[in-house]
């Protein structure tokens, strides 16, 4: 039995070498992404993620409440995040799915009202993604 001032030292050859190591995959999606707001650390639920915002090196993320929380991320990042109810429908946006009410020629509608500009490049997935969610 050691005590508090003894120090417990491993021999080097009960430690795994990294071949030796089993990966470790996740299965479960997260249900939230963590955000530095205002100085504290808070979870902001994926059902209330209504859609990211680019800005640069800073990314927007509006919820279902109306609120908008910065975080010093990239789109990209933010995106990789993100479960896979989402979609990038603009170089600067990507919305949740479940919250498009109407896709336009060069926009969507949100739940909200938000109208968020659609690319051309991104017009014909959304198409095909949202036609497949339908049937």
């Amino acid at each position: 039995m050691t005590t508090s001032s003894q120090a417990l030292y491993l021999p080097s050859r009960d430690i795994p070498s990294v071949k030796q190591l089993t990966p470790i995959r996740v299965t479960e999606r997260p249900q939230g992404i963590a955000v530095l707001a205002s100085g504290e650390k808070r979870v902001i639920k994926m059902n209330e993620i209504l859609r990211c915002e680019a800005d640069s090196n800073y990314c927007f993320i509006h919820d279902t409440e109306g609120r908008k929380v910065i975080v010093a991320k990239t789109l990209k990042s933010v995106g990789q995040a993100l479960t896979p109810g989402f979609f990038r429908v603009h170089q600067s946006h990507i919305v949740r799915l479940d919250a498009i009410q109407e896709v336009h020629p060069v926009h969507v509608t949100l739940a909200n009202g938000d109208l968020i500009p659609i690319s051309r490049r991104n017009k014909k997935g959304l198409i095909r993604t949202l036609a497949g969610m339908a049937s």
